[in-house]
């Protein structure tokens, strides 16, 4: 058996990641409830609507399921390999569904009905991937936390998606006439997720291992665009000037939090 030497970190992280998932369940029944009229008139929008809480909820019952067959069993374990699972998914769903707009980009809408079970079954596509990976992890090893499939599968998927992002701001923010008042442009920029990340890896300095010190930055950062991701889901006017109003409470929100949380990850290292 390897022994963890980064209990308290993923000790505070599961507890960060826990919370996550709670205000992730409520924030989509919520939105299920405020558009209730939508999901009566089509069931299968209830997929769509509750989007999070099967990816956050089935990735968070993959990771705790398949430690219980694992040799260090322990409830902590468990609890944390769940969270960091539900991380995972919402990562692996948000690189598939931009790669579903990328596709559709480049050929087009796809026709009723693959269209709308493509859209509205991407949490279930994400999960089945997140379950793969999962699979391959425990058959590959006994012990799934060591495993470095999954770890690779958050980084990669990460990565790959904030650039996308990071490189189509940039190019927009050059092609486009209005691009707003400048401190807010160059706010976006600064607070973006690999900004996170790249704050959680300097801040995580007495971790040796330079692979765990990018799993475990990623890792936070994941926690924290999930988290403002989710946090959209109470939005209930769709207006312009609501629309900027509630970013700005949300981003502050985010950054508050993510802040703490980083702080207290680098006191557990030092613990």
């Amino acid at each position: 058996m390897i022994k963890n030497t980064y209990t308290n970190l993923e000790r505070t992280l599961t507890i960060a990641g826990l919370i996550l998932i709670v205000i992730g369940f409520i924030a989509n029944i919520f939105s299920a409830w405020t558009n209730s009229r939508f999901i009566a008139y089509d069931l299968g929008n209830l997929s769509y609507y509750l989007c999070y809480l099967v990816i956050l909820g089935g990735g968070f019952i993959i990771g705790y399921i398949l430690t219980k067959k694992t040799p260090d069993h322990k409830r902590r374990n468990r609890l944390f390999s769940g969270v960091f699972y539900a991380a995972l998914a919402m990562s692996l769903y948000c690189l598939l569904d931009l790669t579903r707009v990328g596709i559709q980009n480049l050929f087009g809408d796809f026709d009723f009905p693959i269209g709308k079970l493509i859209f509205q079954g991407m949490p279930i596509f994400a999960i089945i991937a997140t379950l793969i990976i999962a699979c391959i992890s425990q058959l590959k090893t006994k012990r799934l936390g060591s495993n470095l499939l999954p770890k690779i599968a958050l980084i990669s998927s990460f990565i790959i998606y904030q650039l996308y992002y990071f490189i189509s701001g940039i190019i927009l923010y050059n092609s486009s006439t209005d691009t707003g008042p400048m401190w807010l442009t160059i706010g976006s920029f600064i607070i973006t997720p690999l900004t996170i990340a790249i704050v959680s890896f300097l801040s995580l300095n007495n971790i040796k291992g330079l692979f765990d010190r990018i799993f475990y930055s990623t890792f936070i950062a994941t926690l924290s665009y999930t988290f403002i991701i989710v946090l959209w889901d109470f939005r209930t006017d769709a207006s312009y000037e609501a629309t900027n109003i509630f970013y700005i409470i949300v981003t502050l929100i985010m950054l508050i939090l993510t802040g703490f949380l980083i702080w207290r990850a680098h006191k557990a290292i030092k613990d």
